[in-house]
């Protein structure tokens, strides 16, 4: 079995759709569902700060949401968990 993540929905879904901040997403009961995509990103962008603090690691976005994404890859590798089913509740 493969356990790697297939990016290419998800890399279709951004390049195909503009962000959209007051859009509320279906998060099929998971999470906090009544929040709007611009709260969501908002909290993104609270987390990639924390992230920076906690670590000496580069001001660039893109470079500290791929590092985040690799810690979390790897615990959820740690811990058992599917991240494409992650990926299908987000």
């Amino acid at each position: 079995m493969n356990n790697l993540v297939s990016t290419q929905p998800l890399r279709e879904h951004f390049q195909t759709t503009t962000h959209q901040p007051e859009q509320f997403v279906c998060t099929q009961g998971f999470g906090t569902p009544n929040l709007t995509n611009s709260d969501r990103a908002q909290s993104g962008e609270s987390l990639i700060k924390a992230y920076r603090q906690s670590k000496d690691t580069s001001e660039d976005p893109a470079e500290v949401i791929q590092d985040m994404i690799s810690d979390l890859l790897h615990l959820m590798h740690k811990q058992s968990i599917e991240p494409s089913q992650i990926l299908d509740r987000s």
